[in-house]
């Protein structure tokens, strides 16, 4: 995901608007937010300071490399059953990203179904 569509996610969770969060970082209008939301405009470090304060949260929720982290964290136990998913159907790893809290994505063509999970 880009910055803008976690900022958006990131305000959504907190039942803020595009304009309450702009009042809240001390712009005037929402203009601002939703062109950051949209990738327009990238925000300077200071701008990305005040968003993480107003949003309740660390600077580096805005950025996929921290959501990957976590990921690969949450998802570390069950690196040894991958190999016995490559014979899975694909209705078996949709259940099992489902269960996992994991996006349930329709299998690539080529690739195996291990990949799918990873």
């Amino acid at each position: 995901m880009s910055f803008g569509t976690n900022l958006k996610e990131i305000r959504e969770k907190r039942n803020m608007t595009q304009e309450q969060l702009a009042h809240a970082i001390g712009l005037k209008t929402k203009a601002a937010i939703s062109k950051m939301e949209k990738d327009i405009t990238d925000p300077n470090q200071s701008t990305i300071s005040k968003l993480a304060l107003a949003l309740s949260v660390s600077p580096l929720e805005f950025f996929d490399f921290y959501y990957e982290e976590r990921e690969k964290e949450r998802l570390a136990p069950y690196q040894e059953y991958l190999p016995y998913l490559a014979n899975a159907s694909e209705e078996t790893i949709r259940n099992i990203r489902f269960m996992l809290g994991m996006p349930v994505e329709e299998k690539k063509s080529g690739s195996s179904m291990s990949e799918a999970i990873s």
